[in-house]
């Protein structure tokens, strides 16, 4: 036993012996080092083959640079890069939000910002008669309202001035800028010491139609009409008289036309604003038609006659037709009431007068050269004469080019008497509602004769080319520079203002343009007038339409 312990460890020293024998000439530099700490580097994303995805979806290693061992780990929301895209700020009305985008992966992710305490104020201050206050813009709350602290009677904080008014207006839509207006009436406002809170809208349609006339208690204080609507206003008592002061004002410092439109029976209710593109003036080529030629009718149809050319003229509609009966001396006047019923007629048609007008009517529609349409784009070279609207201008610009000529509507002669040939005159007038207050009542007057004197006035016609009726504005160089400005005026001047009708008239008076084209005899003429008579009092009586 004892001798085979020995032979074991003998067999066991050998083994040792030759592994040291082998192994002893290793370098120690091929060794593995152990580390106690690793040194890694940074984290790499593992290749995928597979579709993008999010960041916390993504797998990464890293390697010690001391031993190689590597690690590794899955993604985490930690591992977006967030960049801000976009947002909304918070305001005093509500909360806002910020957008962040992933640049790795395209994340995105919204963060809520709470609700601003402070709000967003301007320069201007609110105002009543009492108080003032500055208004939020974002959240429309009124901010700061405060007493107004007076000296020389202006308010120290808001410099509103201790005389107080709120006033309504109302401007006809698509025609007046209100801008404008609130303009001329804050420098009113400035210049007398006086705080005017304006509320200023647009109407749709005629503006003082209606709405005012059947119920005043809507009207605003002051508003824009045109003089046809000045008879239902008045009989609604919905439109408060001028003074005899203020009337002659008007007629001293206006144009003729302007003070006749503003009128009824004599009494100034409106203050004129303008002078409308509805008054009709004669056009014609220079090539042809000298302008001494212009001034006569018959001239006019001899030279058209004698160069086959056409006069055009719309007489059908009736519109055209009463040109000739108002320069003879008639009219065919309708009351209304303030339900637009007609209550009042006068009409002299069926007189010597209108049979002047008629045999007038008759030399020129029964000429060949006569062509009832005026209002085509463009006639070419067969036509030297157009009456038509100033508002038209554009067609006979068309048509006549640089031999355009303008003057007034022509004259023509009756049986050895001259008339001078009328259009309908058209103007936008100002209203003011008729109040108790007699303070506010004095103010809008002011007010009204500042909005027509002549610079507010040229403002308007440097904003809109609206005709002026002020004489002062009428001289200006920059008025007196248009030619279509001047001839409206004098057209104007010598024109009827034009009142309510009912519609069927101008059917009826239209037909007096085919009876005269057809009459032979001064009896057929007679017989025209005649039959207009009783049709235009059975639509009157009786509302019937024959």
């Amino acid at each position: 036993m004892k001798k085979q312990t020995t032979r074991f460890i003998f067999i066991t020293l050998c083994i040792l012996l030759c592994f040291s024998v082998l192994f002893g000439c290793v370098d120690e530099g091929d060794k593995t080092p152990e580390c106690t700490e690793h040194s890694f580097g940074d984290w790499e994303e593992v290749v995928d083959p597979s579709e993008p995805h999010e960041c916390q979806d993504k797998e990464y290693e890293r390697t010690c640079s001391v031993c190689g061992e590597k690690e590794e780990k899955g993604g985490s929301e930690e591992d977006h890069l967030w960049e801000l895209k976009w947002g909304i700020k918070p305001t005093c009305k509500r909360g806002g939000y910020d957008i962040y985008v992933c640049s790795i992966c395209n994340k995105e992710k919204g963060v809520d910002l709470p609700i601003k305490n402070d709000h967003t104020l301007g320069d201007e201050y609110e105002t009543t008669a009492d108080e003032h206050y500055k208004i939020c813009s974002v959240c429309d709350k009124a901010i700061g309202t405060e007493k107004h602290i007076y000296e020389d009677d202006k308010c120290t904080v808001c410099h509103t001035f201790k005389e107080y008014y709120e006033i309504s207006m109302w401007v006809q839509n698509g025609y007046m800028g209100t801008n404008l207006f609130a303009k001329q009436i804050k420098e009113f406002a400035d210049a007398n010491k006086v705080t005017i809170k304006l509320t200023a809208s647009e109407k749709d349609g005629v503006v003082a139609g209606n709405d005012i006339m059947n119920d005043p208690s809507c009207a605003p204080d002051i508003f824009c009409f045109t003089q046809s609507e000045l008879q239902g206003l008045i009989d609604a008592e919905a439109i408060m008289p001028l003074s005899d002061a203020e009337a002659e004002q008007i007629k001293a410092t206006h144009c003729y036309g302007a003070a006749l439109a503003s009128s009824e029976n004599g009494v100034l209710y409106g203050y004129p604003l303008a002078i409308t593109e509805r008054v009709s003036i004669l056009y014609y080529d220079k090539s042809l038609i000298s302008e001494d030629d212009a001034k006569s009718l018959e001239k006019i149809i001899d030279i058209c006659e004698k160069n086959n050319k056409f006069f055009r003229f719309q007489l059908s509609s009736g519109w055209g037709v009463e040109f000739f009966f108002r320069s003879t001396g008639c009219q065919s006047s309708w009351t209304v009431n303030k339900d637009f019923e007609f209550v009042a007629l006068d009409d002299n048609y069926n007189s010597d007068a209108g049979i002047a007008a008629m045999k007038a009517i008759a030399k020129l529609a029964s000429s060949p050269a006569f062509n009832n349409d005026a209002y085509s784009h463009n006639y070419g070279n067969d036509t030297p004469i157009i009456i038509s609207e100033l508002g038209n201008r554009w067609i006979a610009q068309n048509t006549f080019g640089e031999n355009l000529g303008i003057t007034i509507l022509p004259s023509f002669t009756v049986d050895g008497e001259s008339y001078q040939m009328k259009s309908v005159g058209s103007t936008f007038l100002l209203g003011i509602s008729p109040t108790e207050d007699s303070k506010k009542a004095e103010l809008l007057s002011r007010l009204a004769l500042w909005l027509i004197d002549e610079k507010c006035q040229l403002e308007r016609y440097d904003l809109f080319e609206w005709c002026p009726t002020n004489l002062a504005a009428q001289a200006s160089e920059r008025v007196k520079s248009n030619p279509y400005h001047q001839i409206q005026i004098q057209q104007y001047n010598m024109s009827v203002p034009e009142r309510h009708k009912n519609s069927y008239w101008y059917y009826i008076a239209g037909d007096l343009y085919l009876a005269a084209k057809d009459a032979k005899t001064d009896e057929e003429i007679i017989a025209a007038l005649n039959r207009y008579d009783e049709r235009v009092n059975l639509l009157f009586e009786k509302g019937e339409y024959q």
